[in-house]
């Protein structure tokens, strides 16, 4: 008996398209976040979202207080605010792509968007379950950052982005003496 371990060029082509729609849509989406959360959580022109974002969020978590036992549910949540670029994109998506690519491109939002909520929650759970992780410790303490400097790392999940709109910070902002 043989076995055909040669991949064909097909197989390597659709493989490198579905790495491909998935990476590409990796990065809309935590692009989608971040400049949703720069533009409107923390600019005036945000409106609602921006008097929503900075009266409850950034007031449950503040100063001293950057993580409690349990997440302290806002007020009102503005998860769902992110749905509609996203159900703008994947409109967009399903009417550019072939059927395979967009479920993909599909199944990477809805694994993003989970992520990002989960993600988010367990920053501000002191004693969470993730903190046994590297990745987890340093996007907590740029998140953190966040919260004592609202001008800095607005992105949840990938860093790139505040490094390339030049927002990154990657220390503690330093306390005046006085």
């Amino acid at each position: 008996m043989t076995y055909k371990t040669s991949m064909t060029f097909e197989t390597i082509v659709a493989a490198l398209a579905v790495g491909g729609t998935a990476i590409a849509t990796g990065l809309l989406a935590t692009f989608i976040q971040t400049s949703l959360h720069f533009a409107l959580g923390h600019h005036r022109i945000g409106g609602w979202f921006f008097r929503s974002h900075i009266k409850c969020h950034h007031t449950i978590y503040s100063g001293k207080k950057l993580a409690t036992p349990e997440y302290e549910d806002e007020e009102t949540s503005l998860t769902l605010f992110y749905l509609i670029p996203t159900a703008v994109a994947v409109s967009i998506a399903y009417q550019v792509l072939p059927r395979a690519l967009f479920w993909v491109h599909l199944g990477t939002f809805v694994v993003l968007f989970a992520l990002h909520v989960y993600v988010h929650v367990q920053f501000h759970v002191r004693k969470s379950w993730l903190n046994r992780f590297g990745w987890f410790r340093r996007l907590r303490r740029l998140h953190n950052i966040h919260h004592l400097n609202h001008h800095k790392n607005y992105s949840l999940l990938q860093p790139f982005w505040d490094r390339l709109l030049g927002s990154y910070q990657a220390s503690y902002p330093k306390t005046r003496r006085g």
